[in-house]
């Protein structure tokens, strides 16, 4: 019968084929978000400098300074570029993971092993443990008749090494047939798996005989005795059912009752998992007997391991290393052996990060490194936590398992593993069946450390998001910097488009002669007046009279048009002043504001208003002209005043007018009775703009109603007099010529409306 140790392994992994490496994805997030914000940024830019050319052209166009557009314009373009620049690296990440999964991990073969040595020619000759754990563990089991034998020590104290590369070699060589199976949750499975393995005839139904008697037949064909060897063991303890563990016990309580000729059981495990084997109803451990422990190396052993590496270190330095080590793992002059290969890993591999003779710190930079690198960073972490268990030790899984449990493709995970079994981080245990685990429980300690410290994915991905935030914070500035602008929207949406005549409605007030209101507060309520003829300018037999009030013409008005029912309020300006183009300065004089007329107004500033009050209607107001002032102002009449031929006492507001604001102030626009079109205050209060450039009178004057703009405009022409004026300026008739620049307190204006029947 052959001696040699069994294999289980098989030559290459199963390959991926082209669909797998071409379904590996660029791990960007977001993207169908990030293109519509570059997209998006792209338009916004395109405008923004659109409107910027406009702005040097037109300054007062929207109001927003030059250098904002010059920000907004840059955050856009470099919101495309950081997409683009995202796309491109997630790109050359994918193509590098594409790389990844088709490269096999390379085997450790150096003096400094991350993963247990093997059970190979090379590593057999090299081997060598300087504490010599080794031989006193051969020499324990050949003497030993106790079932079972217990190999302990700590995670990483180097079992699984010793028995690879010399116990188990050594005892072939004595021709021991040696068996080795992994525990994992079903020992007694794993164990009649591998003796059915072995060579030499069996029974026909060895498949379903009893683990004893499959035992006692591999023990009767051996030519010398027969090693059964369950490495992992703990795995077994922690994971294994209940009833497996009972079922197992019983097996091994059978076997030390009724021993079978020949046999050792050899279980090897961690140290820190002794005492729930007597739970489990296991045979308890007795040094000397069926114990023995691997332990640490002390200092002198450790330093003569590093000296031997050929690591260029002086005394002193391997002092640090080793004090660090051992700070490490907890122990105070004790160093694990897994603890020194990694660190003589790292810096005989020239992986360290930076130059550091700090164990933890070495190897907590060279695992951030492996598993944050371009290739792997975005799934890596994933697949690490289903290869760590909640105690914190390794896992075994297949990668059919890690694509079910981690969502990612086969390639993705491939690739994973490759880099991982590249850093010695992982291995393969079964290449047939493409099972991995990590390396060692320490490394899985360290992983495990390593993705409680690590940041969450999508802190880690936020850069992927670069797009989307430039355009939100572009958005929000030019909101911010447009804010007036969208008050204005919002001022527009809610308060004045739902009150808008349509032209049927238009049609409606003209037949029916109704007041209407463009807005729902604070804009000029109308009053329509109709169409008709009047004898403009006054006689020369009324008292009072001036000579600019001649001569004396009829004038048609061919068509309907609104009047505002009062002057223009303060209430009204001041929505002006809010939401569009008037001056928020002007003053009241400290009489009030709201329902008293808008003063200290010029003809420009009256202009602006109604300019403002066309765009936000969409309607033409306007001043209106002189003939159309006096025939509202008239309703009819063709007398001194609307209401007679004298001012009479308590009919408007000027000085003798017999009013309480008689030469003092102005007075609320309804605090008298309207004329027989219903207007208010077309005599007295305030003097009020008309469109018409001044003239010494009315030769050459139109005839149909429109404004008269010729000659020199620097002086418009104003009506109606005002609380600082004498009952004679009061009259219909009566006109001034004012500087268009004048603002004063006795000065307002109303407006008028075209209407379009």
């Amino acid at each position: 019968m052959s001696t040699e140790p069994l294999k289980f392994e098989i030559p290459k992994l199963p390959q991926l084929d082209k669909q797998d490496v071409k379904a590996i994805r660029s791990f960007l997030p977001g993207k169908l978000l990030g293109r519509t914000a570059a997209f998006l940024s792209l338009v916004l830019g395109v405008l923004l400098v659109v409107a910027a050319i406009k702005f040097v052209l037109n300054p007062f166009d929207l109001g927003i300074p030059i250098w904002a557009y010059g920000l907004l314009i840059g955050l856009c373009f470099v919101a495309v570029v950081a997409q683009v620049v995202q796309e491109s690296l997630a790109e050359r990440t994918r193509r590098s993971m594409q790389m990844l999964a088709v490269k096999p991990g390379a085997e450790q073969t150096g003096y400094f092993r991350i993963g247990p040595y093997r059970n190979t020619p090379e590593d057999r000759s090299k081997f060598k443990r300087a504490n010599h754990a080794e031989q006193k563990a051969l020499e324990w089991i050949e003497k030993s008749n106790q079932i079972p034998l217990y190999l302990c020590g700590d995670s990483g104290s180097g079992k699984s090494s010793l028995l690879n590369a010399f116990v188990l070699p050594k005892m072939s060589e004595q021709g021991w047939t040696v068996v080795e199976a992994r525990a994992w949750q079903d020992p007694e499975r794993a164990v009649r798996d591998a003796l059915l393995k072995l060579p030499g005839p069996r029974r026909r139904n060895a498949k379903s005989q009893e683990l004893r008697e499959t035992v006692e037949d591999a023990a009767k064909q051996a030519p010398d005795r027969l090693l059964i060897v369950l490495d992992q063991f703990e795995e077994f303890v922690i994971l294994g059912k209940p009833e497996q563990q009972q079922k197992f016990a019983a097996f091994v309580a059978e076997l030390k009752s009724r021993p079978v000729k020949g046999l050792a059981l050899l279980l090897v495990m961690r140290s820190e998992y002794q005492v729930p084997l007597e739970e489990i109803g296991l045979p308890l451990l007795r040094s000397g007997e069926n114990l023995l422990q691997v332990g640490r190396f002390i200092f002198p052993a450790a330093s003569a391991f590093i000296k031997g590496s050929g690591l260029d270190l002086q005394a002193d330095a391997i002092d640090r290393l080793l004090t660090s080590a051992a700070e490490l793992d907890e122990t105070p002059g004790m160093v694990r052996p897994i603890t020194l290969n990694v660190v003589g890993y790292v810096l005989a591999s020239g992986k360290a990060i930076a130059p550091s003779l700090d164990a933890g710190v070495l190897i907590r930079r060279y695992i951030e490194r492996t598993v944050e690198q371009p290739g792997i960073r975005e799934c890596g972490p994933q697949l690490l936590e289903q290869m760590i268990t909640e105690q914190g030790t390794k896992r075994p899984r297949s990668e059919e398992q890690l694509v079910a449990d981690t969502k990612l493709r086969r390639a993705e995970v491939r690739a994973v593993l490759n880099v991982l079994d590249e850093a010695g981080l992982a291995r393969t245990l079964d290449k047939e069946r493409a099972e991995w685990e990590l390396s060692h429980d320490f490394v899985a300690h360290a992983v495990g450390r390593f993705l409680g410290r690590s940041r969450s994915q999508m802190l880690r991905q936020t850069g992927a998001y670069a797009a989307p935030a430039l355009l939100a914070i572009s958005l929000a500035g030019g909101l911010w910097m447009s804010r007036s602008a969208l008050d204005d929207l919002m001022y527009w949406y809610f308060t004045v488009r739902p009150y808008v005549l349509t032209a049927e409605a238009e049609r409606a007030r003209i037949e029916s002669k109704e007041p209407f209101r463009e807005c729902a507060a604070d804009c000029p309520e109308m009053i329509v007046i109709p169409a008709g003829d009047f004898m403009m300018g006054s006689p020369k037999t009324e008292q009072g009279r001036d000579p600019d009030e001649g001569p004396q013409h009829k004038v048609s008005i061919a068509k309907p048009f609104a009047v505002s029912k009062f002057d223009v309020t303060f209430a009204e300006w001041d929505a002006c002043a809010a939401h569009g183009d008037c001056e928020p300065r002007i003053g009241d004089q400290g009489w009030g504001r709201g329902r008293r007329p808008a003063i200290n107004v010029s003809w420009d500033d009256a202009q602006r208003y109604v300019e403002w009050l066309s765009r936000l209607t969409g309607r033409s107001y306007r001043l209106l002209t002189e003939a159309e002032w006096e025939y509202a102002a008239r309703a009819g009449t063709m007398t001194a005043y609307p209401w007679g031929d004298e001012v009479g006492k308590g009919n408007a507001n000027c000085i003798g007018c017999g009013s309480e604001w008689d030469g003092r102030q102005t007075s609320p626009v309804d605090s008298f009775k309207p004329n027989a079109f219903g207007l208010y205050d077309m005599a007295g209060n305030v003097w009020q703009w008309v469109q018409d450039c001044y003239h010494n009178g009315y030769d050459g004057a139109p005839n149909d109603g429109s404004a008269r703009t010729d000659g020199d405009c620097s002086r418009r022409v104003v009506r109606g007099g005002s609380w600082d004026f004498v009952p004679r300026n009061l009259r219909s008739a009566d006109r001034n010529g004012v500087t268009t620049d004048l603002r004063v307190d006795y000065l307002g204006f109303r407006v008028g409306r075209t209407l379009t029947p």
